[in-house]
């Protein structure tokens, strides 16, 4: 689950970071409010999206005046923005950040993401503060340093030390950063997040060390323990069919064939996948049932996969076992018929529990499938249902 900079600066200030002063507004009204409370006589007007280089295609803004704020806010607030990161598309703008500028005199990279390999927490920073990480790794890897930390050890004081020394920053700054880290440590591990990014860190004019820019991410499978951080999601931000499926407790992740895949299993999902392409076949989807899966979530997965107009057929592969029983899921695929109709060729493999009594059930709706006991033939009958080997 991503969160907006403002409420990932506002973790970060929870747990002892200082940041610059801001605010967020809905409206242009607000936002001068906002920076009315700020002080001063510049501000940054930061468009709220979950997507970096704003700043590239005019969602960050300078303002040197409390009509220049009004303006900016009118402008961004409502608009499309279209970035790097959003594709073509672009995200509606709802709200707006407004903060307090500073005089920037250099810009750092620093993050804190969870390394698959080493299934370590890793801190990544570079010189090369401001550009995205990806575009340094490949210009300049030399300037990017990676520094692992043990979980059983966790962070010490070496691993600041040497993250700070390598950023060119020393004395008051080594300090600080040994007090960065460390707090960035704290908010990672005890809030269970996968990415705290800091892009850039900014030495400023007036030699302090502040992050300008702040991403958060956190591992949407330790959301049920923290109720407060679930709180923050923007589900305006987040993909219609994302929320309807987590709604309905099932994976799901659109991959672009023609056939619908509908599987008891991850690994069986997977294997399915793996069989229609090895028939000459492309899989519109995987889709996981979970092991406890009801008549209504089976229907709303085949709702899901019949909104997709690319659907040819629709591969039911299921194993009765350990909560699910087959009759479960062909009550399911039988209300998904009744509800909004399956126009599309439909293969079943049912395999285990109830299976008996499925089919019966199925034979009974006077739904039109082709059923085979079969997996390679269920995998070959459905890549020539949805239009034969590509």
């Amino acid at each position: 689950m991503n969160i907006h900079e403002y409420q990932a600066k506002q973790i970060l200030a929870r747990y002892g970071v200082t940041i610059p002063k801001g605010h967020v507004a809905e409206s242009a009204e607000k936002a001068e409010i906002a920076a009315t409370k700020i002080g001063g006589s510049r501000w940054v007007v930061k468009a709220q999206i979950h997507a970096g280089d704003r700043g590239k295609t005019g969602g960050i803004r300078p303002a040197e005046s409390l009509e220049n704020i009004r303006e900016h806010a009118s402008d961004l607030i409502g608009m499309k923005l279209v970035t790097p990161q959003t594709g073509p598309a672009g995200r509606k703008v709802n709200q707006v950040y407004v903060e307090q500028a500073c005089d920037i005199d250099r810009e750092l990279y620093l993050a804190m993401l969870v390394d698959r390999d080493s299934a370590q927490v890793a801190i990544i920073a570079s010189t090369v503060g401001g550009m995205e990480i990806e575009r340094v790794a490949e210009s300049s890897p030399n300037k990017i340093i990676k520094t692992l930390i043990n979980h059983t050890d966790g962070l010490g004081s070496e691993h600041s030390r040497q993250v700070a020394q390598a950023l060119g920053l020393t004395g008051q700054h080594e300090n600080t950063v040994v007090q960065l880290l460390a707090s960035l440590y704290h908010t990672f591990v005890e809030l269970d997040a996968s990415l705290i990014e800091i892009n850039p860190l900014v030495v400023t004019g007036s030699n302090e060390l502040l992050p300008l820019d702040v991403k958060m991410s956190f591992d949407d499978n330790a959301l049920f323990r923290h109720p407060e951080l679930e709180k923050l999601r923007d589900d305006t931000e987040e993909d219609p069919d994302r929320l309807e499926r987590a709604r309905h407790g099932f994976n799901y992740i659109k991959l672009g064939g023609h056939i619908g895949c509908v599987v008891t299993g991850a690994g069986l999902a997977l294997a399915t996948i793996d069989l229609i392409k090895r028939h000459g076949g492309e899989p519109a989807n995987f889709l996981d049932l979970p092991p406890t899966a009801t008549r209504s979530q089976v229907a709303e997965a085949f709702k899901l996969i019949l909104k997709d107009d690319d659907v040819r057929a629709i591969f039911v592969n299921a194993v009765g076992g350990g909560f699910t029983r087959c009759n479960v899921i062909a009550e399911g695929i039988i209300t998904a018929s009744q509800d909004v109709g399956i126009n599309v060729p439909l293969i079943i493999r049912l395999a285990g529990t109830a299976r008996e009594a499925a089919m019966m059930l199925l034979r009974n709706s006077r739904l039109e499938f082709i059923s085979t006991d079969d997996l390679a033939d269920a995998a070959t009958r459905a890549v020539d249902a949805a239009g034969g080997r590509r």
